[in-house]
């Protein structure tokens, strides 16, 4: 749309573990995508990215999620890509790397509002 503005956020930065990345509150739009992206150093590898949201005031343990969209990267030396898009409105918003293989495998997950 003219005269919209799109901004991201990195939910993820070059992980390389497994585990969940700290909570984002969102203020704005409603719309939102999310992108993750994920490479190796060398040879094949896989990462399985979920996406989740909760409207718990503060969010402190696992059960306070629930998982939005699960992303799954078939990593390489190349740059692989996946993303989804959600129009609900969530108070909270965070990436949870559930898998990741590979030589120095890394994943990183934008949201895009």
């Amino acid at each position: 749309m003219k005269g919209q503005s799109i901004s991201s956020v990195k939910l993820l930065d070059a992980v390389i573990a497994t585990g969940a990345g700290p909570r984002h509150t969102p203020k704005g739009a409603t719309n939102r995508t999310f992108q993750a992206t994920g490479t190796t150093s060398a040879g094949a590898g896989a990462a399985t990215i979920k996406v989740q949201v909760s409207n718990v005031e503060t969010p402190t343990v696992d059960g306070d999620w629930i998982d939005l969209a699960t992303l799954s990267l078939t990593l390489g030396v190349t740059q692989t890509t996946s993303g989804t898009n959600s129009d609900q409105a969530w108070r909270h918003v965070r990436g949870n790397v559930t898998a990741i293989s590979g030589t120095d495998a890394t994943v990183t997950l934008w949201m895009g509002a």
